[in-house]
Formats: C-alpha cells, structure tokens, sequence
C-alpha cells in the first residue's frame, strides 16, 4: 500500500468538527425520545417488548432524519437545468417549490403514479 493512501480514503470527515460528530448522535436520540412519546400511547406497534420498540423507534429515527435531509438538500435552478427534466408527483407540494425557484415549466415533468415516475 502507498504510504499516505489510506488517509485520503477518509479525507471526507475532515471538515467536520467535533460539535458536529457530537450534535448527532445527539439529534438522533432526542429524535427517537419524541416518537416514541407522540406515538407510544396511541399506535399499538410502539408497545411491547423493549426490543420491538426500540427498533421501530431506530427505524422511525432515520426515516425522518432521511427524509429531513433530502428536504432540506439545497437545489439551484442551474443544477436542475443540468441534470435534465424534474418529476413530481400531481398534487405535490414539490411543484410549487420548484415553481418558486424559477424553475422554468419545461424542465417539470408531473406524474400521476409512482409506477409511472420509476418506469421513466
């Protein structure tokens, strides 16, 4: 192995501090305390053993974490025009945030069914 090649495998952590590294874990468990409190006295599937619950809390934990981030993801109107047409699902909210970006009509492309989003 070439020497310092194994370091520029992890290059990527670098910029991110320590607060960061800390933060979240942090996030993910304060996640998990809040579903499991919204949920545990009215959903039926959060009751039960520990072990059942904790899974469906891990579970639920990173769907929101997932699904927060990809909201959140930044999208420019350059980016888009580069990467070709957009999709969305008819009667999304998608579209009118994409509409407030600028993006012009032709780059959106409405889909009426999942089915018909994956086949394109």
């Amino acid at each position: 192995m070439v020497k310092g090649k194994r370091n520029k495998a992890w290059i990527f952590l670098k910029p991110l501090c320590w607060d960061l590294w800390l933060m979240t874990p942090a996030s993910f468990v304060f996640t998990c305390t809040v579903v499991w409190a919204l949920e545990h006295r009215i959903n039926e599937e959060f009751r039960g053993p520990l072990a059942h619950q904790i899974v469906l809390l891990l579970h639920s934990s990173l769907c929101i974490q997932f699904s927060t981030k990809i909201i959140s993801t930044p999208m420019t109107h350059e980016s888009i025009q580069n990467r070709g047409n957009v999709g969305y699902m008819v009667g999304s909210i998608v579209v009118d945030r994409l509409r407030s970006l600028h993006v012009e009509e032709p780059y959106l492309k409405p889909y009426k069914t999942a089915e018909k989003f994956a086949e394109d």
